[in-house]
């Protein structure tokens, strides 16, 4: 009996144990202890978290694995695993399993995995962290990195990553899905110091510093130049409060974080309004006809009202475009 009696105790303690844990949250996954729905990561510092969700505004109950910062309202989702499978019902596992991280439903199907070929050997042991820069790494055993989300962006960009020719963000499909969309942002091949967005994965949308006859983008801000440049190590703190997303809509967005209100705001975006990407062609046709001289279409900026610019030195009237111009876009992450 009194063997009964310390066993049940011993039970209880660790029970006790595991809650209070859980209830100071974790940043570790591993081959022995998942991640379930309903429960989540947090890195330690308190920055970001991990887990199961459903994209805000979304009728159905779609479910994905992905990274947000931590206790932001909005919920401010920063890279997605699963965005092109996701699961149709709750009750989802994320764990590390022979040596990959997968996503996986109830019943144990798997809906998306880190695509290594892990050891069979079940003595090597590998753990999934999520770091306090809102990475998340799958390390072995000697807490070397043989995967990480940085490698693999969506459509966020945040301090600690690196950019390089490599990497490409992609935009989601649309405000409330993640699955890829039709934009992509990365580094301009032929100018290491510019960036190019590409409609469809091949088409030219924008591409920052340039100034010519039929195209005209703003210069990066400042902040956002260092971000994406890898010129963050002299104030990196400064940099943990920003992001830059290519938008469903085509638009590469900057956005602060309101410390106070721990709210984010968008400070800054191009192509305006995509006036630019509609107009190009419709100018373009009517020089071809004569109606405007060539040098004379240098678009130099756009308003929400659907007017343009023409070069300085031409005194015509500008033409009126015969297909409505779009109207004003919300703001949107």
């Amino acid at each position: 009996m009194d063997k009964m009696l310390a066993i049940t105790i011993i039970f209880g303690i660790l029970i006790l144990c595991s809650s209070v844990l859980h209830s100071f949250g974790r940043d570790i996954i591993s081959e022995r202890n998942g991640l379930r729905d309903g429960e989540t990561l947090v890195s330690s510092g308190k920055r970001f978290e991990l887990g199961f969700f459903t994209p805000a505004g979304s009728s159905d109950n779609r479910r994905y694995v992905g990274i947000w910062y931590y206790k932001t309202y909005p919920t401010t989702v920063v890279w997605v695993a699963n965005g092109d499978s996701p699961l149709t019902e709750t009750g989802g596992d994320f764990s590390v399993d022979y040596g990959d991280l997968k996503v996986l439903d109830k019943s144990g199907k798997l809906y998306w995995h880190t695509n290594l070929d892990g050891p069979s050997n079940p003595k090597f042991h590998l753990d999934a962290k999520l770091m306090d820069s809102g990475n998340l790494v799958l390390r072995n055993q000697s807490k070397v990195n043989i995967w990480q989300s940085f490698e693999q962006p969506t459509d966020t960009f945040i301090s600690g990553m690196k950019m390089h020719d490599n990497l490409t963000l992609t935009s989601w499909a649309s405000q409330i899905d993640p699955k890829p969309g039709n934009f992509t942002l990365k580094r301009y091949q032929e100018d290491v110091n510019q960036l190019i967005i590409n409609r469809n994965g091949y088409i030219a949308h924008w591409r920052s510093g340039v100034s010519g006859e039929f195209f005209h983008s703003d210069e990066l801000p400042y902040a956002v130049h260092n971000l994406l440049f890898n010129k963050t190590s002299s104030a990196p703190s400064i940099y943990n409060s920003i992001r830059v997303v290519i938008n469903f809509t085509g638009e590469i967005q900057f956005w602060g974080l309101d410390m106070d209100e721990n709210k984010w705001s968008l400070k800054w975006r191009n192509p305006m309004e995509h006036l630019t990407s509609m107009l190009t062609p419709l100018l373009r046709s009517l020089s071809l006809e004569g109606r405007i001289p060539l040098k004379a279409l240098h678009i130099k900026s756009l308003t929400f009202g659907g007017t343009f610019k023409l070069h300085k030195d031409f005194h015509h009237s500008p033409p009126t475009p015969s297909t409505p111009l779009p109207p004003t876009l919300k703001a949107t992450s």
